[in-house]
Parts: C-alpha cells; structure tokens; sequence
C-alpha cells in the first residue's frame, strides 16, 4: 500500500520590493495560518543571513512568532552553512506542547 504523501511549506521569508521586514513577517504569518488550516505536514522557515532581500535570519523567534499565531502546523527551521569548514547543516524543529 502506498504511503501518503504528506507535504511541507518551505518559506524564505521574502522582503519584497518596496515593502520592509515588517510586511515580510506579516506575509509569513499570514501563509502560516493559511497552511495551518490545510493538509500540510509542516511549515519550514529557512535560515538566511547577511542578505537585505530575505528576513530570516532569526529563526528562533520567526517560530515563536508563527506557533502564537497558529494552532495545529508543526514548524522548524533549517540552513545550509557553505562557509563553515564543514559545510555543515543545521536546523530545529520545534514541538508546539513545549512551548504554548
């Protein structure tokens, strides 16, 4: 018998053109709450730094802020790290019980 698939979100965080951090972290929430409500199985946030076209980079509180505003979607994060000798990842998922 087939598994079911069970699909993700990844989410960038986008600061789009002529908008700010701010309207980037609205438009992540409201996406989150949208698959909140849907057949997801996750809502990834990507770990980006050093780049003035995405706000991701404090991952940490981006699913903090994404569980306060949402009920039922797992969220983690995760990054690629190319400069670190290692070319190492790294990532978190965090379990909703732990912290609401």
């Amino acid at each position: 018998m087939p598994k079911k698939l069970t699909p993700s979100i990844l989410n960038l965080v986008p600061v789009r053109e002529g908008k700010g951090a701010r309207e980037a972290f609205e438009d992540m929430v409201s996406l989150a709450q949208h698959v909140d409500q849907s057949d997801y199985a996750r809502y990834w946030v990507a770990e980006h730094h050093n780049t003035t076209s995405i706000a991701s980079s404090a991952t940490r509180q981006l699913i903090q802020h994404i569980l306060h505003h949402t009920e039922n979607i797992r969220v983690g994060s995760g990054g690629v790290m190319p400069f670190s000798a290692t070319g190492s990842t790294s990532g978190s998922a965090v379990r909703r019980e732990l912290i609401c």
